[in-house]
């Protein structure tokens, strides 16, 4: 028997329910540095947790099988989240068939249970509950995401395990199917270019604010800055918009100017800002320069950074004020 097994065998023969010394799991025949490692070493295998310097407690046996298919992937946005209590098992794919599609973005894709084709992504192991929780607070759930068992076979056999799946959702009519999720980064720029505009005017300081007003009103800043409207409408209540703008249809866009106190005094500067507004609408309508493209990015890594609830009400937002 290895000293990780000794080691093992009277941890688990401890009381699980109260916190221990390191010295509670020692073994005859093995050093006390030897021990220490070999704690840590479970606790990184969540059989236990070091709660302190020289103390641990046992912890109930979680082994729960993870199947995603998105920005938790290696090599995708959220795959960070997947620390080392999350054992990659290599690829796998669905049993059953679903069908796949992406957000108004392409930041990341969802299931939905329609017979369509096998979904592929990879296969984990859990070893913390806390981790699954945190997965679940970044997935949605329940408002956004259901976690449900599934079968999905991988080089290990066909297995049950949990996956993240929209229930409420209709198979969209514009999009189609995926079988396999990318991370095409060039087509999510293009994705973004009808918010070019706003993006140049906020830069530009041209979505700030002037003075104190009563009212509310939800404009591009607010969509920019993934404000929900609670949200705005808080904000918006101490400090007034200098412009509104609504995209009415696809070539009338209306520009609206909403001063505070003095508002008669400022006609000249808002001449001047309507004037810059003018021009950074214009150049939306030439080709894009890298400059632009950049600026793509950097939004799409704050986009990326919201949770899927956030970034559901943040599409909605951009829906509304008519940008997309």
């Amino acid at each position: 028997m290895s000293y990780i097994e000794k080691v093992h065998r009277k941890v688990q023969s401890l009381n699980s329910d109260k916190i221990l010394p390191f010295s509670a799991a020692k073994v005859d025949g093995i050093s006390t540095d030897t021990t220490r490692k070999i704690l840590h070493r479970l606790h990184d295998n969540g059989v236990i947790t070091i709660v302190n310097k020289g103390h641990f407690k046992k912890e109930e046996t979680f082994n729960e099988l993870l199947f995603v298919y998105g920005s938790l992937k290696k090599g995708f946005d959220n795959h960070n989240l997947l620390n080392k209590y999350a054992k990659r098992l290599g690829k796998a794919h669905t049993v059953k068939k679903f069908a796949m599609f992406e957000d108004s973005f392409g930041n990341y894709p969802y299931l939905v249970d329609a017979p369509y084709t096998k979904i592929q992504g990879e296969l984990y192991k859990i070893t913390r509950a806390e981790l699954m929780e945190r997965i679940d607070e970044f997935e949605g759930v329940p408002d956004y995401y259901a976690r449900k068992r599934i079968e999905v076979k991988s080089h290990h056999g066909v297995q049950r395990a949990f996956v993240y799946i929209r229930e409420d959702s209709d198979v969209p009519s514009d999009q189609e199917v995926l079988k396999e999720w990318t991370n095409n980064v060039d087509y999510k720029i293009g994705r973004l270019h009808s918010t070019l505009d706003a993006l140049l005017c906020d830069r530009a300081g041209l979505l700030s604010s002037w003075e104190a007003r009563v009212g509310y009103s939800q404009n591009v800043m607010d969509i920019l800055s993934s404000y929900t409207k609670q949200a705005s409408r808080k904000i918006k209540t101490k400090k007034g918009t200098v412009w509104n703008v609504e995209k009415i249809e696809p070539n009338h866009v209306e520009v609206k100017s909403i001063g505070g106190d003095a508002y008669h005094q400022k006609i000249a500067t808002m001449l001047n800002e309507f004037s810059d507004y003018s021009r950074y609408f214009e150049e939306t309508l030439q080709q894009d320069t890298d400059e632009h493209k950049q600026m793509y990015i950097e939004h799409k890594k704050q986009v990326e950074k919201l949770s899927k609830v956030a970034s559901a009400e943040f599409a909605s937002a951009l829906s509304e004020a008519g940008i997309i």
